[in-house]
């Protein structure tokens, strides 16, 4: 079975890691293919230099484990003069006791929150707001490295957050309906947001993504990322979206501190949680 039809088949499936991730992003990507018993199970290793991206799809949750540790961990454990991390996502709550037994370890819990985007929301917001000290603007595209440093720079505020390479940045600004908005004060970038409007077509109406907001931990606590953010939603407002959404980890006790002062709400369910296992 070749890649494409394995990864049709994973889409499929009511369980999984790729629920956004479309067949046209793969085509370049080395992977290893992992079959599952009894048809209940798929599972593909996305391999680059020192780290591992498990894509996967099951009928039912559990055999995800089962299949990890019959398939995936015997080659991991005799994997010779390498080393690395294996990155899973979307892992379901009852799979979580069976993986730490194999070596995962949590790196992330990721709740939704949604939020109108009606004008003048939320209420509270201060009616006539003081001028700024510093600059809310679009983000250039010859700026990308210095966008690159402020990410890099909030490493490990949300678990497992690394950062965004200069490439990542670049590929943001090319991507139909999406911006970064960027803080700027005396001269210096000291906070980002990346944003993109999705479900054009939904009955609900455009949803502006939050994607990621980053604030320089220099500049933290100056009402930075209310701005970023208060400017993020009004561009969405103006091109059509009609609510907003943005996932969040639930360790991070400031960003939801933030997103909660500005209307957003939590979704109910156990959100998006994050494994990593050493290997090597």
């Amino acid at each position: 079975m070749d890649l494409k039809e394995w990864w049709t088949w994973m889409h499929a499936q009511p369980f999984g890691s790729e629920t956004y991730r479309e067949w046209e992003e793969m085509q370049t990507v080395v992977c290893r293919l992992y079959p599952g018993q009894a048809e209940e199970v798929r599972m593909a290793l996305e391999e680059h230099p020192n780290a591992g991206y498990l894509h996967w799809g099951a009928a039912k949750p559990e055999a995800l484990v089962e299949a990890v540790r019959k398939t995936l961990v015997p080659d991991l454990d005799k994997a010779s003069g390498e080393s690395g991390t294996i990155k899973l996502e979307f892992v379901p709550q009852p799979c979580v006791a069976g993986l730490r037994e194999l070596g995962f370890e949590v790196t992330g819990c990721f709740v939704d929150y949604w939020s109108g985007l009606e004008e003048g929301d939320p209420e509270s917001r201060d009616s006539s707001p003081k001028p700024l000290p510093y600059l809310i603007r679009p983000l250039s595209a010859e700026e990308a490295g210095q966008a690159s440093d402020v990410t890099k720079a909030c490493s490990g505020q949300s678990r497992g957050f690394t950062g965004e390479t200069a490439e990542f940045v670049s590929e943001w600004l090319e991507e139909p309906h999406a911006r970064i908005i960027a803080a700027e004060l005396d001269g210096a970038l000291c906070g980002l947001v990346f944003v993109q409007i999705y479900d054009w077509d939904s009955e609900k109406g455009p949803v502006l993504w939050i994607r990621e907001l980053a604030v320089h931990p220099g500049y933290q606590r100056r009402g930075i990322g209310a701005a970023l953010l208060d400017s993020a939603r009004s561009w969405g407002r103006e091109a059509g979206a009609v609510r907003s959404f943005l996932a969040a980890d639930t360790e991070n006790a400031g960003a939801v501190r933030l997103y909660e002062r500005l209307g957003y709400r939590r979704s109910a369910g156990e959100g998006q949680i994050n494994m990593e296992r050493p290997f090597g």
